[in-house]
């Protein structure tokens, strides 16, 4: 009996990490089809999920299609529990023709549930937070050209009051560059619903919700995954809760489970962390009609303040790439307790302006490395190119000549988002003033082509995630 209970063993083993090794569900597309009316075009609909940042901020893709119109649209989905994703109120168009929807899209404002039916196919069923009235301007349907006058209502009834089960048709995450403009607020200027970033140095914090008014709603407070107010009446008095940071990002959410007499009254919550102090409001014209409210909190206690002494040598040995490793005996590094930084009054003066003009930015990268190293050079003529490198309104070095031959600066970021500024000093002998710029963190690197003058500067957005302890 022995090796059918081994065979058993090994079967049940395999089954679990087959379990565990199964992807995150909502993740990659899935699509519907809807019939508006007898003999209309059909309403269709695809939504592609992205990769989510913390298990909880899910970038993502909508496209509408009726008839002549086609639309596509960016926004944020954040997981309510193991089988809702809250649905970002701002769906931002990419793309709209040929016609405008405007605000209707707030009419699917609510969650999507997770389901699968007995062939074990998954669906996204939408459960809407309805509301008499959202607090936005709607657009009238009688004001749509005759032309356009039925495909229009057809899409606003729809999203407002259609059954709106999407199919799940492969598991391809979205791949798209507007991820990480939907996931970091200051990218662009649009708004997705994640109202607060700031690093604190301070692990504990308090919750308390200050406004408490009569009908103003259901809500519920989510904090890295963990319930810490689930399902509150605001009707009713609710008692200051302690909250618990993770080392480097935490993600902090205010859901509407339920609005109240009217959405802008559905409370809001204020938030402590030592000296820092916060409200998430769903009476702010941003979040008005909102199903919810992200703030994103890094936190960087004092102990990771690190002796920065021979980083150069300690991140290299991390770095594998043998080309890298041909290339290192081979670098010059600069003074790394110096680091080039003007000493004369005037001279600092004057690079304060250069902190004044015009940026172009280039790209984000992401690390989850604390220490990364800076590799600069011309990869065309050493022409007398001089720059300087800021993060976060820090100078790194300053009036640095750029040389054919690469240059190491090795540097220590904060939790959360750092800007990384590249700023011309002069244009060298062949403007504009160019360079390559590499960032190496120790398991990739990226480079980038930088190209300034004397009125714009680049910038690079560097996103350390830092690991909890």
């Amino acid at each position: 009996m022995k090796p059918p209970i081994l065979i058993l063993f090994f079967c049940c083993l395999s089954f679990s990490f087959n379990s565990f090794a199964q992807t995150d569900a909502f993740i990659g597309t899935w699509q519907m089809e809807y019939s508006p009316a007898a003999g209309a075009k059909p309403i269709i609909i695809e939504l592609q999920i992205g990769s989510p940042e913390k298990n909880m901020l899910y970038p993502a893709e909508m496209k509408l299609q009726c008839d002549s119109f086609n639309a596509t649209y960016h926004l944020l989905l954040v997981k309510r529990n193991i089988r809702q994703l809250s649905i970002g109120k701002n769906k931002i168009a990419a793309e709209e023709t040929p016609f405008s929807i405007g605000n209707w899209t707030i009419l699917m404002n609510g969650v999507f549930d997770l389901s699968k039916d007995l062939k074990g196919t998954s669906f996204l069923s939408v459960d809407r937070l309805f509301a008499k009235q959202y607090g936005v301007n709607m657009p009238d349907p009688a004001r749509f050209p005759e032309t356009q006058k039925t495909t229009a209502t057809h899409l606003r009834n729809f999203l407002q009051d259609a059954e709106i089960k999407l199919k799940k048709t492969d598991n391809a995450s979205l791949e798209s560059p507007y991820s990480d403009t939907i996931l970091t607020p200051g990218i662009s200027m649009d708004y997705y619903g994640i109202a607060n970033m700031l690093t604190v140095k301070d692990g504990k914090g308090t919750i308390n919700f200050s406004s408490n008014k009569k009908g103003s709603g259901i809500v519920s407070v989510v904090l890295n995954g963990n319930t810490i107010v689930d399902m509150n009446d605001l009707t009713e008095r609710k008692p200051v809760e302690d909250i618990k940071l993770d080392t480097g990002l935490n993600i902090l959410v205010f859901f509407a489970d339920g609005y109240g007499k009217t959405v802008t009254s559905t409370g809001n919550v204020a938030v402590e962390i030592g000296d820092k102090r916060f409200s998430l409001d769903f009476a702010n014209k941003n979040d008005a009609a909102a199903t919810f409210i992200v703030a994103k909190i890094y936190y960087a206690p004092d102990k990771e303040k690190e002796n920065n002494t021979d980083l150069q040598n300690s991140i290299l040995r991390e770095l594998s790439q043998a080309d890298l490793q041909r290339d290192i005996k081979n670098y010059h590094y600069p003074d790394p307790s110096g680091r080039n930084l003007l000493q004369n009054d005037s001279a600092k003066a004057l690079a304060e302006t250069w902190l004044l003009r015009s940026s172009k930015f280039v790209g984000t990268v992401k690390t989850s490395s604390r220490q990364i190293i800076l590799a600069l050079w011309d990869d065309a003529v050493e022409d007398g190119d001089s720059i300087s490198l800021s993060i976060n309104g820090h100078w790194v070095v300053q009036a640095f000549m750029v040389k054919k031959q690469p240059q190491f600066i090795s540097v220590t970021i904060d939790p959360g988002p750092n800007k990384l500024l590249f700023v011309a000093n002069n244009l060298g002998a062949i403007p504009p003033n160019t360079a390559v710029l590499e960032i190496i963190d120790g398991k990739q690197r990226r480079a980038f082509m930088l190209e300034t003058d004397l009125t714009d500067n680049n910038s690079i957005n560097i996103l350390y995630d830092a690991k909890p302890e």
